[in-house]
């Protein structure tokens, strides 16, 4: 849905963008996983297409993580002042994975080399309690 691929192009973003997020934003979605784009990408929490902080029913935002970096020679990523302003981190010359754990009350999410040489990327998204 949000990928910051050096050419611009994204053709199913904008769809995605129109009819998939106001669902992920209706439903409270903290974490949406993607791939396809051969990269590792992550953005800061988005709602229609910017980046909000403020918790909250109508401001709260989806942090998009795009996990394809197994084929990370296939695809490149916008950096510099190219880059998007959503972006948060984004690896184009790593094999990866991720890993995620998750409780009632928090998700630690790390973007892992596949050599084991370590974490690239990680957070964590503190949930809001459940509406009653």
């Amino acid at each position: 849905m949000y990928s910051a691929d050096i050419h611009g192009f994204c053709e199913s973003c904008a769809s995605l963008q129109s009819v998939i997020e106001p669902l992920l934003l209706i439903y409270r979605v903290d974490l949406a996983l993607w791939g396809h784009h051969h990269s590792y990408q992550r953005t800061c929490a988005l709602s229609r297409g910017k980046c909000v902080q403020t918790p909250g029913y109508e401001t709260r935002g989806v942090v998009h993580s795009v996990i394809g970096a197994a084929g990370y020679e296939f695809s490149q990523v916008a950096s510099g002042p190219d880059a998007p302003a959503w972006l948060r981190y984004a690896n184009d010359t790593q094999y990866g994975y991720a890993h995620i754990d998750a409780d009632s009350e928090s998700l630690h999410f790390e973007f892992l080399r596949a050599d084991g040489g370590g974490v690239l990327d990680e957070f964590t998204l503190n949930l809001p309690p459940t509406p009653s």
